[in-house]
Parts: structure tokens; C-alpha cells; sequence
């Protein structure tokens, strides 16, 4: 008898187990080739993105910039309007210092004595009055009355130089220190 030996049949079943695990290799392979691809791309949009960002960010940063540049002229101007706002506050509250003192003095000096000069200093704390009256006792009474007389505002009283006028009159200068507020 004869027998046939088919080695067709054994040689195509391993070729088909070949193709079966090389199929297998390739869909595996082609599986992870599109994850690469897909992370590639992935990883080049993202960079595509942040660049954007980026450049966004960098171009408000020069907006920004550019605006406080422009305004920076509007806020020295206001910082020069500050500082003189201040400066004047401070010489309205001086020459409200002036007059309080001015008035305080004039009722003290009575009606018989006019004041013919005034020189008023805030850093020394002081005035000095040019008085003049038709009788030497009267200015001679008004200095008195101050030195004696201590108040809130008044530290010290000096006189200096009685003079005569032509008209008869006399002339005292009379400076008063006043008291310094804490």
C-alpha cells in the first residue's frame, strides 16, 4: 500500500501559524507606531500651544508696559500735585497760626496802640510788632501787661528801640516768642 505523505499540509499549517503570530506582531506593532505617532503629534500641538501662550503673554507684558510708560507722566504729575498741595496746606495752617496771633495781639494792644510793622517767623516760633502810640506809657502798659501775662500762646516778651517820631509819637519794637505745640 501506498502511502501518501503530504508535507504540503504541515509545511502550510506552519506557515499559517507563522502568518497568524507575524499578523499578530504587525497589529501589535502598527498599535504601538500610532501611539507614537499620536503622542508625537500630540507633543507638537502642545508645543504649538504653549509657544501661542507664550507670545500672548509677551505681547500683553509690552501692553502693559507701554501703558504704565504712558501714565507714568500723569502720576509724577500728580505725585507734584501732592507735594504742593501739602506745601500749601502747611502755609494756610502757618498763616492761620499768623492771624489767630495777629487778633490775639491786636485786643491786647487796646485802641491807643497801632501796629506799623509785622515780621512773623514759623521756624522760630516768633513776631515781632512795630508798635506806635501817641504816649510812651501806653507802650510801656501793653509790654507789661504782656510779660506778665503768660498764656497758651505767648513764652516770652522782649522790647527793644523806643524811639520818638516827628509828630510826637512813639515807636517800640516789641517781639513775642510764642509756645511751640507738641
Amino acid at each position: 500500500m501506498a502511502r501518501n505523505i503530504n508535507f504540503v499540509h504541515t509545511a502550510r499549517k506552519r506557515f499559517a501559524a507563522v502568518a497568524e503570530k507575524d499578523k499578530k506582531k504587525q497589529v501589535i506593532a502598527i498599535g504601538v507606531l500610532l501611539v507614537c505617532v499620536a503622542l508625537s503629534v500630540g507633543s507638537i500641538l502642545a508645543h504649538v500651544w504653549f509657544r501661542q501662550s507664550v507670545t500672548a503673554l509677551e505681547e500683553r507684558e509690552i501692553a502693559v508696559r507701554e501703558e504704565l510708560l504712558s501714565q507714568s507722566e500723569a502720576e509724577y504729575s500728580y505725585a507734584v500735585f501732592a507735594q504742593k498741595v501739602a506745601v500749601l496746606s502747611e502755609l494756610f495752617g502757618e498763616r492761620k497760626n499768623k492771624q489767630e496771633a495777629i487778633d490775639y495781639f491786636s485786643n491786647a494792644f487796646g485802641r491807643d496802640v497801632s501796629i506799623s510793622e509785622i515780621r512773623y517767623s514759623s521756624q522760630d516760633q516768633f513776631i515781632s510788632f512795630g508798635l506806635q502810640a501817641k504816649d510812651v506809657f501806653v507802650l510801656e502798659e501793653v509790654y507789661n501787661t504782656l510779660s506778665n501775662q503768660r498764656s497758651s500762646l505767648v513764652r516770652q516778651v522782649q522790647k527793644d528801640g523806643l524811639r520818638r517820631t516827628a509828630d510826637g509819637g512813639y515807636i517800640m519794637d516789641l517781639t513775642v516768642y510764642l509756645t511751640t505745640e507738641t
